[in-house]
């Protein structure tokens, strides 16, 4: 009974995401997302209080999902090799899962007209920082150059880049031609990021 509850969930999640990134959340429905998850339209309503409460589990789940999937390829011995991977995990995600993006950034449209999808986003947002300064203590020694501060600065500059990258793509899918070049200059990006030597002057 729990495995088929639990999928019964995630069948809802997942057409939440779809139709919240291609409708918006005004405009979308439980109707909506019933039809989209091919359920009874009136299921949803026995695991979630309203829409409100299935936006809010559908952003932490699949913004955990994501984590998740990213992380375990995001290691590296060198700055390079950190930078690399990064770069790898950032096409792929937005290769294999563009609804994401596009949900993502609803959320945070959404989250400015309500505090509870507002305050969940920014609590996303925060175990995503968290995860990446783990991971960069964890795998360079630059950490041991840097203040946590510095480091944390660092995460949310590396996030801000790749989300502010996605959102370009999503909302101009043709420059994809453009993908050489926009890497490139990505990689070199980033790699300024990771110069100790400019982050230290700024101690």
């Amino acid at each position: 009974m729990r495995k088929n509850k639990d999928e019964r969930i995630s069948r809802i999640i997942n057409a939440a995401v779809k139709v919240l990134a291609a409708k918006g959340y005004d405009n979308a429905t439980i109707a909506d997302i019933s039809d989209a998850a091919g359920i009874s339209r009136g299921l949803p309503h026995y695991y979630f209080k309203d829409k409100e409460d299935l936006v809010i589990k559908a952003l932490e789940t699949s913004t955990s999902e994501m984590i998740r999937s990213s992380v375990s390829r995001l290691d590296g011995e060198s700055v390079e090799e950190l930078i690399e991977n990064i770069t790898e995990i950032h096409k792929r995600n937005l290769q294999e899962h563009p609804t994401f993006y596009a949900f993502l950034f609803e959320m945070w449209s959404a989250g400015r007209r309500s505090k509870k999808i507002g305050s969940m986003f920014r609590q996303s947002q925060d175990d995503v920082v968290a995860t990446l300064i783990k991971e960069l203590e964890g795998s360079l020694k630059i950490a041991s150059e840097l203040t946590p501060e510095q480091i944390e600065a660092l995460s949310r500059l590396i996030i801000a880049l790749t989300d502010g990258t996605a959102f370009q793509l999503i909302i101009r899918p043709e420059k994809q031609s453009y993908e050489d070049a926009l890497w490139q200059l990505f990689r070199k990006m980033l790699l300024a990021l990771f110069d100790t030597n400019t982050i230290s002057k700024n101690k």
